[in-house]
């Protein structure tokens, strides 16, 4: 009888998928925690948000890495402690974006880090931008430039921006743990929640937040992001750089989605324009990326455990 068995790689692969797929299905209701939030300000939720985070992510690196957090922070080296400033920085982004802007606005302007992380790998690491994937660059600065036009007098211009500047910088970070160790990673998000507090703390008003907010804030920080981020970077490493490209999609679609039937918010129509082209630029982008390999021939079975 022939063995039934899946070979090593397809297991891998749908690994994989579910843990990264999982991992983003469950951090998509993560701006809908923010704007259910009633008495926390910008700068409590960006404070409380980071120290449960770094809380969180610290407890998950002492499981996964034996060290404390004086270890933690030892064991981040120049690139992982640049990493971790990197997400405090967009940590705070984030939630200052998203308080300026429609969540709509903000989820599809984050779609284009996988185009910004293709820009700095250019400029800092000399690495080759395939004309697809600049075509694809070209389309979502064409999409940016929808959604933010329709941001013009209707106060969201600033939030649009602060957006953008957080998808360049998650951009950039992705370049910057592409040279770190892999070690580095969990680390990095740990002290970066930590710095992001430290930073934030100066704007706190901590009679501000309601129990009922820290409850939420509690729990998505020390629970909710840490189970995401460990579940997709966990599957990441079983997949080509074009597929994770198009799992970071479901947040884009299912975040407004959440806010929509959550709280009543409706995404602007300009949005619904300019995120239909960033997200068919990307999509478009890393399925050729997996369904034709580097030499331009189309593979008939595509090794899952290749990048493109």
């Amino acid at each position: 009888m022939p063995d039934q068995t899946p070979h090593r790689p397809v297991v891998d692969h749908r690994r994989g998928l579910f843990l990264a797929g999982a991992g983003m299905i469950l951090i998509s209701p993560d701006s809908l925690i923010i704007r259910l939030l009633q008495t926390a300000g910008i700068w409590e939720i960006a404070f409380y948000r980071s120290l449960f985070l770094g809380i969180g992510m610290t407890l998950l690196a002492a499981v996964t890495t034996g060290c404390g957090l004086a270890g933690l922070f030892r064991s981040l080296g120049r690139l992982g402690l640049l990493s971790a400033v990197l997400i405090a920085l967009t940590n705070i982004g984030f939630v200052v974006a998203i308080g300026h802007t429609a969540v709509a606005n903000l989820l599809v302007i984050l779609a284009t880090i996988p185009l910004f992380a293709g820009v700095f790998g250019w400029f800092l690491l000399g690495e080759t931008v395939r004309p697809r994937t600049l075509a694809a660059m070209v389309m979502g600065l064409a999409g940016v430039v929808v959604i933010v036009s329709g941001s013009f007098g209707g106060g969201r211009l600033f939030g649009d921006a602060v957006a953008l500047a957080t998808a360049a910088g998650l951009g950039l970070n992705i370049v910057v743990l592409r040279k770190a160790p892999p070690t580095a990673l969990i680390p990095a998000i740990a002290a970066g929640g930590l710095i992001g507090a430290v930073l934030s703390v100066g704007m706190v008003d901590f009679s501000a937040p309601s129990g009922r907010d820290m409850v939420f804030l509690a729990v998505a920080g020390l629970l909710h992001l840490p189970a995401a981020i460990g579940l997709f970077f966990a599957g990441t490493k079983y997949l080509p750089a074009a597929e994770v490209g198009l799992l970071t999609l479901i947040e884009t679609v299912l975040g407004p989605l959440w806010v929509w039937l959550g709280v009543g918010e409706r995404p602007p129509l300009r949005t619904f324009i300019g995120g239909g082209i960033i997200v068919a630029a990307l999509a478009t982008n890393a399925l050729v990326a997996l369904l034709r390999p580097a030499n331009g021939r189309v593979r008939p079975t595509a090794d899952p455990t290749s990048g493109d």
